[in-house]
């Protein structure tokens, strides 16, 4: 399990809205990546053709989370 951590003033900007969770991009909302049996190149699921031969984490954007944080306006 991931401890995510936020700060007092990061916790507000999201509560009061100024911040905003949208899904990560590089993991496709899952929280994993992976990569081949070489190590790269890393994507939102493993390709086929790599059968076995690959490997997964969390994602390194996010955290595991699935979400990243953005500024409201951004969307």
């Amino acid at each position: 399990m991931n401890i995510h951590e936020f700060e007092s003033h990061e916790l507000r900007r999201i509560i009061f809205g100024k911040d905003v969770f949208r899904k990560c991009p590089a993991c496709d909302n899952e929280g994993k990546e992976y990569w081949d049996e070489d190590g790269c190149p890393a994507r939102s699921s493993p390709l086929p053709e790599w059968g076995d031969n690959y490997v997964s984490g969390d994602c390194e954007q996010c955290n595991g989370l699935g979400y990243n944080l953005f500024p409201a306006h951004a969307e």
